[in-house]
């Protein structure tokens, strides 16, 4: 099994300390040593998360050795997954179109606006 040696290269191609690593992955930096240390195996959901993160498969990461022998294949991103600039780019579009609407609100009912607590 490669998966210590595959953890450890693969987190570092995305220079990611392992302080980094194991906050994407819902882990401690002393869980990602031991696992990069071959001393603990990462549950099924953490394999799972690391598969997902690295886009690769669950069976490149136990058992091919990725450095020597590169990705034999390499999934898709997962449909639906929103990344994180996505998610704060609607929420600045959402704050957005919240104050437009709050503003037509004061603008075309100002009783509404006053019993909605819509100040400005």
């Amino acid at each position: 099994m490669h998966l210590n040696k595959n953890i450890k290269y693969l987190r570092r191609t995305r220079s990611w300390t392992q302080t980094e690593f194991g906050r994407l992955i819902d882990a401690s930096k002393g869980s990602v040593s031991s696992y990069e240390k071959a001393i603990n195996q990462p549950t099924i959901d953490t394999l799972i998360k690391m598969a997902q993160l690295f886009e690769i498969s669950i069976d490149d990461l136990l058992f091919r050795n990725i450095a020597e022998e590169g990705i034999a294949y390499k999934t898709p991103p997962i449909p639906g997954r929103v990344e994180e600039p996505s998610v704060q780019e609607m929420n600045r579009l959402l704050k957005l179109r919240i104050n437009e609407l709050e503003r037509e609100i004061r603008r075309n009912n100002p009783d509404l606006a006053d019993e909605l607590g819509i100040t400005g």
